[in-house]
């Protein structure tokens, strides 16, 4: 035995066929069942001194191992052969020789082993070497191409929510959803829906964001996600409309017209009267206001008209219901008469009006301002009437805007008590003490329904 330069200091060799050196490695009992990869081992040589050990050029090795994880009752056999003259060299400087890959069984039915054989495969004779064999378990690696989803890694674009805001607040909630690779998100808000001058509003992590005091008008918001890589493109566009709490209307036409001179014009007087008197018999008032500054739609929480009472004809202590009408047909303020005077539509709200008892006085319009609103009615203005009973004469006056004292409109936005932004159809009324009145026929005089109040 040499030892010199075996694996562990320990390895045989013999001259075949002169000799025999066979060997056998049993399969190690204290390891499982798998598959491993068999190396066989060869002993170097000292050429400097004429010594090498391992010239066999087929040495045989015989490999006894299980068929198959499946059937581990099952044996086999391989032949490996090895040129150990070969071993190491240039090309492969290891001293280990690579003899195959198998399954082993760890001994339960029978022992597996690698055994060299005592006879080369080779065709002359040789020194055969028997030194080492290494049972290395299998490894399994499994390599994947890498594929990216997008590159740069930008994130998604962001969705936009819808704003509730059904009553034009001054404070509402902008929301977005989150958007895959997002870190962070960028809200920016803008009076116009190309977005030039906009402003961020929102710079940050979260998916909200809550406005407060936002002054009247209609603002515009989009949204984009951002990482580190970059920003996605802009979001959907969202809107909403802050309404004033209350506006004003003033009026931009008003006159009356009387029965008893059908033919004039009353456009440049101060005032207007609603009743019965003397020669000018039955007198009406008119008053028009200018709502195309209000979208289609929005909502009305509450409209009042509110007239200045300058004036008064009447029995002392006495109080006449004042009515409004829907004005029905289209009228001009510098040429209306009695004899043009425009078609009626429904009647709205009534006010008691004490004589003699001056001041402002307010008529619910509300469902009038929601008809012309929501296009259910054109806007012609309003009829205001009183008692026309030509037997107990008497008339409220009220200002026009040839005063001080303009007749306006008070309108409170939003879905107020009862509003409805969308309310089409027939007219829902109050009832008030006067008929809805008819257009006169001329020469008679038109009388009032109503009968003579009692004293």
């Amino acid at each position: 035995m040499d030892n010199t330069d075996g694996w562990a200091g320990d390895y045989r060799h013999r001259v075949v066929p002169g000799g025999n050196c066979s060997a056998t490695w049993n399969f190690p009992q204290n390891q499982p069942s798998d598959w491993y990869h068999v190396f066989i081992h060869i002993p170097n040589d000292n050429v400097a001194v004429g010594n090498r050990n391992a010239t066999a050029d087929a040495a045989r090795y015989t490999v006894h191992h299980t068929e198959s994880p499946a059937r581990p009752w099952d044996k086999g056999d391989e032949i490996a052969v090895i040129d150990q003259w070969a071993y190491p060299n240039d090309y492969h400087t290891s001293r280990w020789v690579y003899a195959g890959t198998y399954y082993f069984e760890s001994n339960v039915f029978g022992t597996d082993y690698v055994r060299l054989e005592s006879q080369t495969m080779d065709s002359r004779a040789g020194v055969m070497a028997a030194d080492a064999v290494r049972f290395s378990p299998v490894v399994y690696r499994t390599y994947l191409p890498v594929v990216m989803k997008r590159w740069p890694p930008i994130p998604d674009t962001p969705v936009l929510n819808s704003i509730y805001n059904p009553n034009g607040s001054s404070s509402y909630t902008v929301s977005w959803n989150s958007a895959y690779l997002a870190t962070s998100y960028t809200l920016q808000e803008a009076t116009n829906a190309s977005f030039s001058g906009a402003v961020t509003r929102y710079s940050g992590a979260g998916t909200s964001w809550t406005a407060t005091g936002k002054a009247p008008g209609t603002y515009y918001y989009r949204v984009e996600a951002v990482n580190s890589y970059g920003s996605s493109g802009w979001s959907n566009v969202q809107q909403t409309t802050v309404w004033p709490t209350t506006t004003t209307f003033y009026s931009v036409a008003d006159t009356m017209v009387c029965s008893g001179r059908p033919d004039t014009n009353y456009r440049s007087l101060s005032y207007v009267r609603a009743g019965y008197y003397s020669s000018y018999q039955v007198m009406r008032g008119l008053v028009q206001f200018d709502l195309s500054g209000i979208p289609s739609g929005t909502p009305i929480g509450q409209a009042k008209l509110w007239l200045y009472v300058h004036s008064s004809y009447d029995s002392p202590g006495t109080s006449r219901t004042i009515v409004t009408y829907r004005v029905a047909s289209s009228w001009m303020e510098e040429s209306v008469t009695w004899n043009t005077q425009p078609g009626y539509g429904g009647q709205y709200g009534f006010t008691s009006v004490p004589h003699a008892a001056f001041g402002w006085y307010s008529f619910d319009v509300t469902g009038l301002v929601r008809g012309w609103v929501n296009g259910s009615y054109t806007n012609y203005g309003v009829w205001i009437l009183g008692n026309e009973s030509p037997t107990d004469p008497n008339y409220r006056g009220f200002r026009t805007r040839e005063s001080s004292s303009d007749p306006y409109l008070e309108i409170i936005y939003g879905e107020g008590a009862g509003a409805s932004s969308s309310r089409t159809g027939e007219e829902i009324l109050p009832v008030s003490p006067l008929a809805t009145p008819e257009a006169p026929a001329m020469p008679e005089t038109l009388r009032s329904p109503l009968p003579t109040p009692a004293p």
